[in-house]
C-alpha cells in the first residue's frame, strides 16, 4: 500500500465513522443527551458512562481479534463497522473526558504524593 492508498483510506474511513456515529445517535440518543444511553447503562449496572462505553468497546476488541486468531473474518463489512464502532467509541470517550470539568492526575496532587 502507498502512503496516498492509506491516506485515502483513512479520510474514507473517517467519513463512514462519522456516517455511522449520526446514525447510530440518532438511535440511541437525544439532542439533549447524547450520552444518555451510556449514563442509564451505567445507572443500571452500577458504573461510570466511561466503564460502560468500555465494556461495549471490549466487546468489539474481542470479536475482532477472535475473527483474526481464527483467520475467519468472513464479511469485511462486519469487520469494518466493528472497527468504526471502536473508532467512535474511542471519540465520545473523548468527548466524555472533555465534558467532566476536571481530570486528577495520579500524581499530580500532594495528596498522592504521600
Amino acid at each position: 500500500m502507498t502512503s496516498m492508498t492509506l491516506k485515502c483510506s483513512i479520510e474514507n474511513t473517517f467519513e463512514q465513522c462519522e456516517k455511522l456515529l449520526l446514525k447510530k445517535n440518532a438511535l440511541y440518543a437525544v439532542p439533549s443527551d447524547v450520552f444518555g444511553n451510556f449514563r442509564k447503562s451505567a445507572e443500571l449496572q452500577g458504573r461510570t458512562q466511561k466503564q460502560v462505553l468500555l465494556g461495549y468497546m471490549t466487546k468489539h476488541t474481542v470479536s475482532i481479534a477472535d475473527m483474526i486468531a481464527s483467520n475467519t473474518i468472513g464479511s469485511k463489512e462486519i469487520v469494518y463497522e466493528k472497527i468504526m464502532d471502536n473508532i467512535n467509541y474511542l471519540l465520545i470517550l473523548k468527548a466524555m473526558i472533555e465534558e467532566e470539568p476536571t481530570i486528577q492526575i495520579l500524581g499530580n496532587t500532594e495528596e498522592n504524593k504521600k
